[in-house]
């Protein structure tokens, strides 16, 4: 399976925080003899105790070093702050357009990308010598899981006699940030898309809309109109 669909099917029907196989480790936070923090373990209340100390709240620290690349370059693209990327938006859609070229002065080319943006985190319990948790560390990961979607222009008459356009070999790859980081990559932010769209909706559109483009025209009917046209179909 795509692996994008499984994260999008996971949003689609459950729209809750989704991290895989979320862990519970605990690390032992060590106190030295003569330390004057060092606790004095107490035996636990025996059953039946009429006195109950109330239990103290655990602080939880929340941590946020853990953004992917894709994530990053969805923040800055789109100009929405780094705070703002909550629980709250969990399995929103977002599409961007990259433009690429092999050289910086040559002809750029537009590549669609579209996913959907999870959310989860990881929690450290860290406890003293007597085994009490004494605060929880949250550690939080934050993704953009989404494909690259582009044309395929064929420029020889005898293989392509309509001057037709096909969907590239890339369609749903998940790799577009390293595959092309040396093509002088230029990202600029697009919008929402649709709740649920899996990898195989997207290239169903994407081929629709190469369909009805019609012939390939590079100053008005090119990667560019592609990548608009597919944008409006999936468009929130």
């Amino acid at each position: 399976m795509f692996p994008a669909d499984l994260a999008l099917q996971i949003i689609h029907q459950r729209r809750q925080v989704f991290f895989p196989a979320v862990q519970m480790r605990k690390r032992i936070l060590i106190k030295y003899s003569g330390d004057k923090s060092e606790p004095t373990c107490k035996p636990k209340a025996k059953r039946g105790s009429k006195i109950r100390a109330a239990p103290k709240p655990i602080p939880t620290e929340n941590i946020y070093n853990t953004d992917t690349t894709p994530f990053k370059i969805l923040i800055k693209a789109s100009k929405i702050s780094s705070k703002e990327w909550t629980v709250s938006r969990n399995g929103e859609g977002h599409a961007m357009q990259l433009s690429v070229r092999p050289s910086f002065f040559s002809v750029p080319h537009a590549i669609y990308i579209a996913g959907y943006f999870v959310i989860g985190y990881n929690d450290d319990e860290v406890t003293n010598k007597c085994g009490e948790v004494v605060h929880v560390e949250r550690t939080w990961k934050r993704e953009y899981i989404a494909g690259e979607y582009d044309l395929l222009f064929d420029t020889h008459p005898d293989r392509n006699p309509t001057g037709a356009c096909s969907l590239g070999d890339h369609a749903g790859a998940l790799t577009w940030v390293t595959d092309l980081e040396d093509a002088f990559p230029h990202y600029k932010y697009l919008g929402r898309i649709k709740p649920g769209l899996s990898n195989s909706d997207i290239i169903a559109q994407s081929e629709t809309v190469l369909a009805n483009m019609g012939k390939y025209i590079m100053v008005k009917n090119n990667c560019f109109t592609f990548v608009k046209k597919t944008y409006a179909d999936e468009a929130a």
